[in-house]
């Protein structure tokens, strides 16, 4: 019997419009961010990442899958004729395919449950906005 070696854990964080704002990333002066700063002081840091689209949708679709969004056609965040379903697996089917127990949150993939992205969760759906009442 072969004994399993352990695997390390791994925090992926991405965050839109971050800015470079933060201490870890050279700051502003009315920014405070001890939490990030800590995090990124205790693990690994890029401070040179580039998106492969300028709109969020292709963007994330694209580190997801590693496939460019000039191949999947994906390249709007709107839905678009062209488009191509994509087939390589996202990094957290990877991830979930090799052992990994896997959480994802926030706003990675949309979509209803399916076989790609955070639709492998089987999260719940956001709830309705609340209707409020004005009272005048």
């Amino acid at each position: 019997m072969s004994e399993e070696k352990p695997r390390p854990d791994i925090v992926f964080m991405i965050v839109d419009d971050l800015n470079d704002w933060v201490g870890c990333l050279g700051g502003h002066p009315d920014a405070k961010s001890p939490n990030i700063d800590a995090l990124a002081a205790s693990g690994m840091l890029f401070t040179q990442a580039y998106c492969n689209s300028p709109q969020c949708r292709p963007s994330r679709t694209s580190l997801m899958t590693g496939v460019y969004p000039f191949k999947t056609g994906t390249c709007f965040n709107a839905r678009s004729r062209g488009e191509k379903t994509v087939t390589t697996p996202t990094m957290q089917q990877h991830f979930m395919d090799n052992g990994y127990r896997v959480a994802s949150g926030g706003k990675v993939f949309h979509g209803t449950p399916g076989k790609v992205g955070d639709s492998l969760f089987n999260k719940p759906r956001d709830p309705n906005p609340m209707q409020l009442k004005m009272w005048y």
